[in-house]
């Protein structure tokens, strides 16, 4: 499980990067319409406003705590737990951490094994 925790620490560190980055830059429409033709949507607007650089922050931070929390019991995740609360604990944790990294499944480092 130490590398799924590697890989969505580094996952998190680019989103976290990319969020910073993007604090007090100016929306410049043309670069943003070219996926969308002339102008983008009211849909793809209120898409690309919901993820402002605030959020992505907040869920880097709520996923970091998770991912801390995860990590004193990782060693712990297996398939056939023992059942005691430790294993169980871990295999829960495990879970939250797996459906939590499935979002970056096209990444190219996301391997099959963590699916939840």
């Amino acid at each position: 499980m130490s590398d799924l925790v590697a890989f969505l620490k580094a996952q998190m560190d680019e989103d976290e990067a990319a969020a910073n980055a993007a604090w007090g830059v100016e929306w410049d429409w043309r670069y943003i319409a070219q996926p969308f033709g002339e102008r983008p949507s009211i849909a793809h607007t209120v898409h690309i406003a919901r993820h402002d650089p605030a959020r992505v922050l907040r869920d880097v931070e709520a996923d970091r705590k998770l991912l801390a929390i995860y990590a004193e019991v990782a060693d712990m995740d297996r398939d056939d737990p023992e059942p005691e609360y430790a294993y169980g604990r871990a295999v829960g944790l495990g879970e939250a951490v797996r459906l939590r990294a499935a979002r970056f499944s096209d990444h190219p480092d996301y391997r099959q094994e963590w699916k939840p």
